[in-house]
């Protein structure tokens, strides 16, 4: 009679796939190379901590240091993580070094210097850096509008929420997929005009960690634009924007005929090419005009036309039911259906 052999389950998930996109990027060895160990009070190199970290963080586990052990229970940690590697090595001691010495040797440049590292092997970047902004939103009350960031505020909500705190994250991404490359946190009421060109300066540490590009173009929309950053000497590389219709002369090429203007065709779409001082700038400005997009904004003209007619129309008839016992009244309702 065979033996029945003694058969252990656990659970993998998806940190299979997460722990192998972390290998293949060589991750660990490249925090080790930045974050070498100066001493043994433990097993674990912080490459290995910060592969458990990340493994975490997308299992949205969201329980204190001390509990990261019970994060790993019964998954197989020895093949995630490493051979001997048990879940009850991860302590809060163990981590809080690990982020100890990330803050120690900066937050950004670890980050930028991490990136270098995966852009030399894998080439997954390329010279276009697109800066962005979104807001999250917060439920609940908080005190003074503050948090543990303390930037809580309400201001412009591109989520229709203008009652509830929000915090605006900021992003510069790089690549066919839009990896992050650049984050900052910001108050919930600062403007993006103010936000990009913060982000666009920081480009500036970005690009020396990615020494051998000198060609990096920070693409982002009007809000970066502005004589304030058109204007200032410590940002050196090129970018491309678009000018705000609320400058004179951006207005005025708008407002130029259509048979005025000479047109270069690519494709289905037509541009012009304009070089513009503004500012005491020299600056190339392009004109593109799609014939789809025209077509498409003249039917959705008409169209909110059309309702709004319907709307009044609607209106008239309900006035035209009621009877006034004076001028007065009669215009006073005439004005509301505008």
């Amino acid at each position: 009679m065979a033996l029945i052999q003694e058969v252990e389950a656990r659970v993998i998930d998806h940190y299979g796939l997460v722990a192998a996109l972390i290998d293949k990027l060589g991750l660990v060895k490249k925090i080790n190379s930045l974050l070498p160990k100066n001493s043994k009070p433990h097993n674990l190199t912080h490459g290995q901590v910060v592969k458990a970290l990340i493994m975490a963080g997308l299992g949205f586990y969201r329980r204190p240091l001390y509990l990261m052990k019970d994060f790993f229970r019964g998954k197989p940690v020895d093949l995630l993580i490493g051979p001997g590697i048990t879940g009850d090595m991860f302590t809060d001691s163990v981590c809080g070094r690990t982020l100890d010495a990330i803050y120690a040797y900066g937050v950004e440049n670890f980050f930028y210097s991490l990136i270098s590292l995966i852009d030399r092997d894998f080439d997954i970047f390329n010279k276009f850096i697109k800066l962005d902004t979104t807001s999250f939103l917060f439920h609940g009350k908080y005190k003074h509008g503050k948090s543990g960031t303390g930037k809580l505020a309400r201001g412009h909500s591109k989520d229709n929420r203008p009652d509830l705190f929000q915090l605006i994250l900021s992003l510069g991404m790089s690549g066919k997929d839009s990896l992050p490359l650049m984050m900052g946190i910001h108050s919930g009421n600062e403007a993006d005009k103010n936000i990009l060109p913060q982000m666009a300066l920081k480009v500036k540490k970005l690009k020396e960690a990615l020494s051998w590009r000198d060609d990096i173009i920070v693409v982002a929309d009007s809000a970066l634009y502005s004589e304030k950053f058109v204007t200032n000497n410590l940002f050196k590389n090129t970018w491309v924007t678009r000018v705000p219709e609320g400058i004179k002369k951006s207005r005025k090429i708008l407002e130029e005929n259509y048979e005025d203007i000479t047109w270069e065709k690519y494709g289905d779409l037509q541009y012009s090419v304009d070089i513009v001082e503004q500012f005491g700038v020299l600056q190339r400005w392009i004109i593109v005009y799609s014939p789809k997009a025209y077509h498409k904004e003249v039917a959705t003209l008409h169209n909110n036309i059309k309702k709004e007619e319907e709307s009044i129309l609607k209106k008239i008839k309900k006035v035209n039911k009621r009877i006034f016992h004076n001028k007065y009244d009669a215009n006073n309702e005439f004005y509301k259906l505008g």
